[in-house]
């Protein structure tokens, strides 16, 4: 509040009084115009992101349907075959190649 009170001075010497309100109603006025604009802008984003996000859950019950409808692999989905090739190779004497040293 104070701070205030020492702009509206600052800002009657250096102005005037006669021009002061003039001053203030066009800084009232610029401000209401860049308050609209923000506002404007925020909208916009808020409904782009609402839109994304109606998108993306609409998106997804499509995947979990085609998901559903590839069913599984009829060998049991190669998990043998992966964990196999995940371990390392053995050399002769039966140690691991990291074990050396």
């Amino acid at each position: 509040m104070g701070e205030l009170i020492i702009i509206m001075l600052v800002g009657l010497i250096i102005v005037g009084p006669e021009k002061l309100p003039d001053l203030a109603r066009s800084a009232g006025r610029t401000l209401a115009s860049f308050q609209q604009t923000f506002e404007g802008i925020q909208r916009d984003i808020d409904q782009g992101m609402k839109e994304a996000k109606d998108a993306a859950e609409v998106k997804m019950p499509t995947n979990s349907l085609e998901n559903e409808q590839s069913g599984p692999e009829p060998d049991g989905g190669g998990k043998e075959e992966k964990e196999e090739q995940a371990s390392p190779p053995k050399q002769k004497n039966g140690e691991s190649p990291m074990e050396e040293g």
